[in-house]
């Protein structure tokens, strides 16, 4: 999943996501342990998309993580094993259309703003 984010491999996120919903686990519980995964340098798929600008593989997971009703701060404020959140990986990239759709998600999320700011500088 987070070489498929990666790469914008928007039809590979969608098997596994398909995949995903036919474990015979509890769905919710498994489909949010996807989305949090992280590879071996702390990043999660949303990580790996912001840093390299793949917009439609972050609209698509930003989708399923509503979908399995995770809550868009375990998202916009996981961070990596240097720290960093999904906001520092985008403005890293010089990827001003994350950029904005990040800040759009965080505004319809009612995220706190003060905690946004804290956790990104």
């Amino acid at each position: 999943m987070h070489l498929a984010a990666e790469k914008n491999h928007v039809a590979i996120l969608h098997k596994v996501w398909v995949w995903a919903k036919e474990v015979q686990l509890d769905p919710n519980e498994f489909q949010k342990k996807l989305l949090q995964a992280k590879e071996q340098y702390g990043n999660t798929a949303c990580h790996l998309a912001a840093l390299y600008g793949s917009l439609e593989a972050l609209e698509t997971i930003w989708g399923w993580a509503k979908e399995a009703e995770l809550n868009a701060h375990e998202l916009l404020l996981a961070q990596c094993e240097q720290g960093r959140t999904v906001l520092h990986l985008a403005l890293e990239g010089n990827h001003v259309r994350i950029l904005h759709k990040l800040w759009v998600w965080a505004e319809k999320s009612q995220q706190n703003p003060n905690e946004l700011k804290k956790n990104c500088y």
